[in-house]
């Protein structure tokens, strides 16, 4: 909904998109995200975990990292604001999976691992990349503590170029997420971390805005502060009330997971209907057993 929103194609590469805010690289960089996780095998299956949200700290990204580097030369291996957020340029490998760490997070790997041949190189660069962080000196202390080890890459998010469609993009953008940020400076399209309710108006007057609850690929500005989807859909709720009543806005349109309504001026009003709204996880993932 968010590439429609700006006329991407919604195969395009996520992570070139997300290094072009994460990085401030060019869009046709060929970036793929590289991020660190934990695979835990067992005799059935093999599980990926995400790191906490303040996990690695930064010295131990900037190790790891650093042996990457020196292991594997060929690749460029850099790190976004988040100290979790890697990006890597590789020769060569053309096909990515599409779904990070936050998607597969406690999830059997198997369904979601390609063994086709277009990821043959893909499949190589990871176990490759799992050798060298399995090895390293950062993973023996975070073991010797108690915390999760991470012993491997995910490497996702490639994809065609994000080359717009012929139709205008919003007047602005609202919110912190980094894919957002990235979207909307592909399209040269002005966005403001928090809304205001001025700020909003002001957009408002050069066409639709669009606004994202929450930071599903993680927040674009390193001191932004946490909040959930449900904390930014309240305030938003509310700053919606205000512009539809005293006339900024005619229609406030919500799109979730399951979910598309539009609330009107005239709609305000209608205080009977109490309906439960979920807007669903965003990191939900369809079975693919």
């Amino acid at each position: 909904a968010l590439l429609a929103a700006f006329a991407l194609p919604a195969d395009c590469g996520l992570a070139p998109l997300l290094a072009l805010a994460d990085l401030d690289a060019p869009p046709e960089g060929a970036w793929l995200r590289a991020d660190p996780v934990h695979l835990r095998a067992d005799a059935k299956r093999v599980m990926l975990m995400a790191p906490m949200a303040d996990d690695p700290a930064d010295d131990e990204a900037d190790e790891l990292l650093g042996a990457l580097r020196a292991a594997l030369p060929e690749c460029d291996w850099r790190r976004g604001r988040h100290p979790g957020r890697w990006y890597a340029r590789a020769p060569d490998l053309d096909a990515t999976p599409r779904l990070g760490p936050a998607w597969l997070n406690g999830r059997s790997l198997t369904p979601f691992f390609p063994q086709d041949a277009a990821h043959r190189r893909w499949r190589r660069l990871t176990s490759e990349a799992q050798m060298v962080m399995h090895g390293a000196a950062v993973n023996a202390r975070r073991e010797a503590r108690g915390a999760l080890t991470l012993n491997a890459l995910w490497l996702w998010g490639g994809g065609p170029d994000a080359r717009a469609a012929d139709t205008a993009p919003p007047a602005a953008a609202f919110g912190t997420d980094l894919l957002l940020a990235g979207v909307a400076r592909a399209r040269a399209v002005t966005r403001h971390p928090t809304p205001g309710l001025e700020a909003v108006a002001a957009a408002l007057a050069g066409g639709p805005v669009l606004a994202i609850c929450g930071a599903p690929f993680g927040a674009a500005e390193a001191d932004a502060a946490e909040s959930t989807p449900a904390d930014d859909a309240a305030n938003w709720a509310t700053l919606a009330w205000r512009l539809l009543s005293k006339g900024h806005a005619e229609t406030v349109e919500l799109i979730g997971e399951g979910l598309h309504g539009q609330l009107t001026r005239s709609s305000r009003f209608r205080f009977w209907r109490r309906p439960t709204v979920d807007f669903g996880d965003p990191h939900a993932v369809e079975s693919a057993a």
